[in-house]
């Protein structure tokens, strides 16, 4: 009989400790966290392998032209692969991988909380748990994407304001103008800054459904409550900081790998393979980062309701 670990200590955390406590969760259960998120891209990482058209042909023809520019032939326009039926594919791809990603991070969520109650993370009862309440994952879904699209509008048309009146002033005071323009510059940081934040805050609301079994506007309003306040924003920057530059490492390291498959090994399948990998781990552990961050917020501020809420999945996956 397996012996089940020990609850994990509900305490308030700061970012070092944040960052400890979700590798020391992500490596305990790396198996388990890994395959929720491969069971998901796995299969979308197959059929973008088999929709998208093999470029290795394209670029065995455009390093020939870098190194025999007068002899080699120039290499086919790669647009001119994809027909209108892979473009269909490739959109249709795209949008079941954006569907199924609150899913796949909402399992891994509720595997988190069953380590913080001293349980095993069990692969079909985090999935389980999660679609058990499709309905509000996709509603929270579709509030931020309205909220994104709202937010990433309104962002564009003050940058964009900005920089008419920048291009306005510079023809009369320079001075004023290169004040204006790091203002703007430093605007333009914030605004991201503050797009990946809402990820965080995103993320938040799914963790309420898929947790705490909120509504979705309890959720959305939940969440906005617990991050977007004067007490709390400014280790929501960290945090959100922090996330990107894992978001960008990662990245980063899959990146260069895949394209050393692709000039180096000539080898397309290859690279989506990396690619696959790459983001399974990426995905699993920020999720299990931005969990940890979750669970230590609801401590400092409400730490009855989480003990509450932590015995209540616990039960139910034991149910289940």
């Amino acid at each position: 009989m397996a012996v089940e670990p020990a609850a994990l200590t509900l305490r308030p955390l700061n970012i070092g400790e944040i960052f400890d406590r979700a590798i020391t969760v992500y490596v305990r259960n790396f198996v388990v966290f890994t395959l929720i998120v491969l069971a998901a891209l796995a299969p979308i990482g197959v059929a973008q392998a088999l929709v998208v058209p093999d470029q290795t042909a394209q670029l065995r023809q455009a390093i020939d032209q870098i190194q025999h520019p007068t002899t080699a032939t120039a290499p086919a326009n790669p647009l001119a692969a994809y027909t209108p039926a892979r473009a269909v594919a490739l959109f249709a791809i795209v949008l079941v991988g954006l569907l199924l990603l609150p899913f796949v991070n909402n399992a891994v969520a509720v595997g988190v909380a069953a380590v913080y109650f001293g349980r095993r993370p069990d692969f079909a009862k985090c999935y389980g748990t999660v679609f058990s309440r499709w309905p509000r994952m996709l509603g929270v879904a579709a509030a931020f994407t309205a909220i994104f699209m709202a937010w990433y509008v309104a962002g564009l048309l003050v940058i964009g304001f900005s920089f008419v009146l920048l291009a306005v002033l510079a023809a009369r005071v320079m001075l004023v103008a290169i004040l204006l323009g790091v203002v703007g510059f430093v605007a333009l940081i914030a605004f991201l800054i503050s797009l990946m934040a809402l990820v965080v805050v995103s993320a938040f609301a799914f963790y309420a459904v898929a947790i705490e079994d909120a509504g979705v506007g309890t959720a959305v309003s939940g969440a906005f409550s617990r991050l977007v306040n004067r007490r709390e924003g400014g280790k929501l920057t960290l945090i959100t900081l922090s996330f990107v530059a894992v978001e960008i490492g990662v990245s980063g390291m899959s990146a260069t790998l895949g394209l050393l498959a692709l000039f180096v090994l000539h080898s397309q399948a290859l690279e989506v393979g990396i690619s696959t990998i790459f983001n399974a781990l990426l995905t699993a552990f920020v999720t299990v980062l931005l969990s940890v961050y979750y669970y230590d917020v609801r401590v400092r501020y409400e730490a009855l309701d989480l003990e509450v809420s932590l015995s209540r999945l616990a039960a139910q996956g034991a149910a289940s």
